[in-house]
């Protein structure tokens, strides 16, 4: 590109898409804004460009970036580039940061304080600290390898998704600005979000969960909500288990119910261990004898509650009717002393 040398007074300029090999924007010093994606640019140099507030390069065979002259820059994209490391400490006013697909093994945004967006997915990031970055609300850092994750500073965050990693905990409690967080394919155990009230949408697949509890008193907002894949996770804690089951009930294992109350691993173990429901198949009377069970509830495998028996006798053998259920498969969910087990069931 020739000829913008005589524009001294350029503030704005756009040559996205095309085919450049290089760029000169030495001259134009009052130059605010910088749109040079999609070429083929393999170096960039804004020294000069002091002024610079917004700076998107993405899409560029770009392998090092030096923005140190650009104290006043705001916002920073370069995305699939081929950046291995950046240094972003002179840029302290820098509000919005985007470095999608890089090859990026580290990413120091300590002096970032500023800071209200960071995108660096598709990267090769192990560790990430965004302690100081207590501005930031949108995070998000998936498909790294990330073994580890400290949001607890971040107490304005709203957006988070850091799935695709290595994590084995995550702890929310204090970002309770939290309106949707994405977690999938990670090695978690655990997730408590009884302190997220305001979240929206939850994906938390392909992780080694055991305990998940989304008891936080507005159930009612939350969208959508996938948990699907933790075959190990058999009871998950909520404000309304009817309506978990009608608005969830695709999300999730079959042999995951609502409850309630979950009660810790082993519990439920304990209290139904001798239970026997017979027969099964059934075509009308189900026995659920050995145990004591304060209350039965039949799901169709869509989730829509079919019926409800609560039993206050205290009987160890206790029956249901099912007679003039429609043939296919059922799911029995059991309650009694806090603990819930589900049996799947076929009624002939």
């Amino acid at each position: 590109m020739t000829g913008i040398q005589n524009f001294v007074s350029l503030t704005s300029l756009n040559c996205h898409n095309n085919q450049l090999t290089s760029l000169d924007v030495s001259k134009n010093i009052a130059l605010q804004k910088l749109v040079c994606s999609s070429n083929q640019l393999t170096s960039l140099n804004t020294s000069m460009n002091v002024a610079l507030e917004n700076l998107e390069c993405n899409s560029n065979p770009l392998t090092s970036l030096d923005t140190a002259a650009n104290t006043v820059l705001k916002y920073l994209s370069f995305s699939h580039s081929n950046l291995t490391s950046l240094d972003i400490s002179k840029n302290i006013t820098l509000e919005s940061l985007t470095c999608i697909s890089n090859q990026l093994t580290s990413l120091d945004v300590s002096k970032n304080i500023a800071l209200e967006s960071l995108t660096c997915t598709s990267n090769q990031l192990t560790s990430l600290d965004v302690s100081k970055n207590t501005a930031l609300g949108y995070l998000s850092c998936w498909s790294n390898q990330l073994t580890s994750l400290d949001v607890s500073k971040n107490t304005a965050l709203k957006h988070l998704s850091c799935s695709i990693n290595q994590l084995t905990s995550l702890d929310v409690s204090k970002n309770t600005a939290l309106e949707f967080l994405s977690c999938s394919v990670n090695q978690l155990t655990t997730l408590d979000l009884s302190m997220n009230i305001n979240i929206k949408e939850i994906q938390c697949e392909q992780n080694q969960l055991i305990n998940l509890n989304l008891k936080n008193g507005n159930n009612t907002i939350l969208n959508y909500m996938d948990c699907s894949s933790n075959p190990n996770l058999s009871c998950i804690q909520v404000d309304d288990v009817s309506y978990s089951n009608t608005s969830w009930s695709l999300n999730k294992n079959s042999t995951t119910t609502y409850s309630l109350s979950c009660p810790s691993l082993g519990i439920a173990e304990t209290v139904f261990d001798k239970i026997a429901v017979y027969p099964n198949p059934v075509k009308g009377e189900l026995h659920i004898d050995n145990s004591t069970v304060e209350k039965a509830t039949v799901y169709d495998t869509l989730g829509k509650l079919i019926t409800t028996t609560k039993f206050t006798n205290g009987s160890n053998n206790n029956t249901i009717n099912l007679a003039g259920f429609r043939s296919g498969l059922y799911y029995l969910y059991l309650e009694n002393e806090g603990a819930t087990i589900v049996k799947k069931i076929i009624v002939e």
